[in-house]
């Protein structure tokens, strides 16, 4: 029996490392993982919530996640 999944995971050498095994590697998938990320590796309390309050709406479309990002600066803007 041959099992198959996808996984993700950042090696951090001044951080936390993290693996995540999601469904798919989709777009969202992938911002998903990167905000998580962001999450372990953040003292800052405000913007562990904001994130956690981003990923609490699984209908958010890629576009509205982008852009709550760019609104809390963590995305540059071309």
């Amino acid at each position: 029996m041959r099992f198959s999944r996808t996984g993700i995971g950042i090696q951090s050498i001044n951080g936390k490392s993290y693996i995540s095994f999601p469904p798919n590697s989709r777009k969202k998938e992938m911002i998903k993982f990167f905000i998580e990320l962001l999450q372990i590796n953040s003292e800052n309390s405000f913007l562990i919530n904001r994130l956690s309050e981003i990923l609490q709406y699984e209908q958010l479309k890629i576009i509205q996640i982008i852009e709550e990002l760019e609104k809390m600066n963590l995305i540059i803007q071309n």
